[in-house]
């Protein structure tokens, strides 16, 4: 997993992961018809992340979980608690891990400083960004007595929490960036309470530099979850959008699902 974790220190992909998940604050971009956007100037809109806020109230509310202890697995920049926190006001604590420090020191600015944002790295030509000044950046989530927030640059397998704290965790387009889709899975069992959610979500995108074992490369996240341990609450699909340079543009489809512990 270090040689995983070395590959998320470049500037051009911190530039592309700022852009997808907080283009809207940052270069106050919004909501293009796909026919329109022209990599060379339009910015990726961050709707994933949303829509798996709007997707994980719905879910709870189903299920009538109101959930006080939050994970996120994987949490990259912020976005996805960010979208938890204004959309989940149960919650007394949220906890991201994080294994790329420079990762977790800009969800830290842009979760809980108020800081100008400057020398924000942004898509240019292939490894290579640009550097801006920032046209708007979020409110810092706010911390009280009755609301915890940790930023940890930590793996899942090393979350300083005991086994079942969590009675949400999210853990978004991780699974094929680690080298034992399974072993994870199990670990995110662990660390659930009984009848704690999971909202799990990949585009499959495999790669031999992740996940050298090619048998563990699965097609369907169901696969990965056994009937014994788990209910299964929701399955669908979510476009996720990616800008690797200022001519490159993929549109993901990842599978997002949602899981009960039994």
């Amino acid at each position: 997993m270090t040689d995983s974790k070395s590959n998320y220190t470049q500037e051009w992909r911190m530039a592309a992961y700022l852009e997808a998940e907080w283009s809207d604050f940052l270069f106050g971009s919004s909501k293009i018809d796909d026919t329109s956007f022209d990599p060379l100037i339009s910015h990726v809109y961050p709707s994933f992340y949303q829509e798996i806020a709007r997707l994980t109230k719905q879910w709870l509310g189903e299920k009538e979980i109101l959930p006080q202890k939050y994970l996120d697995v994987g949490g990259s920049t912020g976005r996805t608690m960010y979208e938890i926190y204004h959309c989940l006001s149960s919650l007394n604590e949220l906890v991201l891990v994080e294994p790329s420090s420079k990762f977790c020191e800009w969800s830290r600015k842009l979760l809980l400083k108020s800081d100008d944002l400057v020398s924000i790295p942004v898509v240019c030509t292939p490894q290579k960004p640009d550097y801006a000044k920032s046209l708007n950046r979020p409110n810092p989530l706010q911390e009280s007595q009755s609301k915890l927030i940790c930023i940890y640059e930590a793996f899942a397998e090393s979350v300083p929490r005991p086994k079942e704290y969590f009675d949400l965790i999210t853990c978004l387009n991780v699974l094929d960036r680690h080298p034992n889709p399974k072993s994870l899975i199990q670990i995110l069992h662990d660390l659930l309470t009984s009848s704690g959610m999971l909202v799990f979500a990949s585009p499959m995108d495999f790669d031999d530099i992740y996940t050298p074992d090619r048998s563990q490369w699965v097609s369907n996240l169901n696969s990965l979850f056994e009937d014994k341990l788990w209910n299964t609450v929701a399955d669908t699909n979510v476009f996720y959008d990616f800008r690797y340079s200022n001519r490159q543009f993929t549109r993901f489809s990842s599978q997002v699902i949602a899981k009960q512990k039994k």
